[in-house]
């Protein structure tokens, strides 16, 4: 069984991977330097399936994860796949922050490019509040098609309720609460 957090990045997605390191291997976003061994999106999905997903890691989290939506229900119906939200104006704050702290990182191509492109067809360097929130609803758009089969959680809620929740999901007894981790400790 393979485990898929399909949130955006800001959103939990580093918590996440403590939560399932404690009991499985776990992977949170991908170097960019990956990006040198392909150059389209179908190339970047072939390489990330054989590379990471088909190894032994468990869990997924942050970029590229959510670029492969399709691709992940696809190809991986058996899987668990968990989305945690938070408010649009919350989020855009936050990527904001992160975007100017990181921005030495994004002067070239990068993993977080391909996703902006995708859904709003510009690299992340270029982006604007309203380019934000424009990706942030055509995601959650696409999110809705396969709500049916994603554990939907609120970053908002209790570390007590996320953990139960996701435990109870995915069949895995967890020693911790949702841990409170954030890089950028401002945002």
């Amino acid at each position: 069984m393979k485990i898929f957090n399909l949130s955006l990045q800001r959103t939990g997605t580093q918590s996440f991977h403590k939560l399932m390191s404690t009991k499985v291997n776990s992977l949170h976003y991908v170097d960019n330097d990956f990006l040198q061994y392909t150059k389209t999106e179908s190339e970047l999905w072939e390489y990330y399936r054989n590379t990471y997903i088909e190894s032994d890691y468990i869990a997924f989290s942050d970029f590229p994860v959510p670029i492969f939506l399709d691709n992940l229900f696809s190809e991986f119906k058996n899987s668990k796949f968990i989305f945690f939200t938070r408010p649009k104006e919350d989020w855009v704050r936050s990527i904001k922050i992160h975007k100017d702290k990181s921005i030495a990182n994004f002067m070239n191509n990068s993993i977080d490019d391909i996703f902006y492109k995708k859904y709003i067809n510009k690299s992340f360097i270029e982006l604007k509040e309203d380019d934000f929130c424009n990706a942030y609803d055509l995601y959650h758009l696409d999110i809705e098609k396969y709500k049916d089969n994603i554990l939907m959680l609120n970053l908002n809620d209790s570390p007590k309720f996320i953990s139960r929740r996701i435990s109870n999901y995915v069949g895995i007894k967890f020693d911790i609460n949702y841990p409170s981790f954030d890089y950028f400790k401002s945002i």
